[in-house]
């Protein structure tokens, strides 16, 4: 459900047409009041909003939306002007997470609309896998006071970094061998990689930064040396021992192998 706020009835109009005919569900609004009392009853999808309205301007209405938590993290899309560069800035600042520009060219106006959509789709997703896997958890398994400076996965982060076997992925082979050219990957540049790509997603997403980036950077510390190679061969190996598991083997790694507590240890 997409809520249209917009003081001109004929900007409703056209915006309603477009998104009707992509299979839309759609509520309009004539100003900012109208759309905060739509939002007592249902929570919309993504809310297009006008930025200049009489009476409550779409800045105000923002850090409504904004302040309830039933609407806190519904993508808001500002409806501006192409001249009002510094609105534009300040829809970010309240909030915004895009803006289209008057007078609305369809397909620009659809696509921004289809990417917040399936992301706000995909954090509810998300969000739903979370909270079904709460009770799941082991929690943490050595407890330490907090920090005033970092998070608890900042500080698996920074441990995982430090440790011995996350320094030994830059000579496990990821795809060529090491010494046939400059431009190689190994288990530690791929391991870099990943974490940028996790790290970049789950700011997207607002999910836990450090927590993605965490996992990723450890995700390959169980691989063994020769790529997946090596992996097909310790399974062969250890078929009588229980088998052998990179993904079990780089949890193992990091709570049996690792001594990163020196004060517990």
């Amino acid at each position: 459900m997409i809520f249209i706020v917009d003081d001109q009835a004929s900007n409703i109009e056209v915006v309603t047409a477009l998104l009707q005919r992509a299979d839309y569900e759609v509520v309009s609004a004539l100003s900012g009041e109208e759309v905060l009392d739509h939002c007592l009853s249902r929570t919309p999808s993504l809310v297009l909003l006008d930025m200049r309205m009489p009476v409550m301007d779409g800045f105000e209405v923002c850090e409504h939306l904004r302040a309830n938590p039933r609407t806190a993290d519904v993508p808001i899309i500002f409806l501006t002007a192409a001249r009002e560069r510094e609105g534009v800035i300040q829809a970010f600042q309240h909030g915004a997470v895009d803006y289209v520009t008057k007078p609305f060219v369809a397909e620009e106006l659809l696509a921004r609309v289809k990417t917040h959509v399936e992301l706000k789709r995909a954090r509810d997703h998300l969000a739903l896998i979370a909270q079904e896997r709460a009770d799941l958890t082991q929690g943490r398994r050595v407890f330490e006071p907090a920090s005033r400076t970092r998070t608890a996965f900042a500080r698996d982060r920074d441990r995982i970094i430090h440790a011995t076997a996350f320094r030994r992925l830059k000579e496990k082979t990821q795809v060529f061998v090491a010494h046939e050219g400059d431009h190689y990957r190994t288990r530690l540049t791929h391991s870099l990689e990943v974490a940028q790509i996790a790290r970049s997603l789950a700011h997207a997403l607002r999910l836990d930064d450090d927590l993605a980036e965490t996992i990723a950077l450890a995700h390959d510390l169980g691989h063994p040396p020769f790529a997946h190679a090596g992996e097909d061969e310790l399974v062969v190996q250890m078929r009588d021992y229980g088998g052998f598991d990179h993904n079990v083997q780089s949890f193992r790694v990091v709570t049996e192998l690792e001594n990163r507590y020196p004060q517990f240890d």
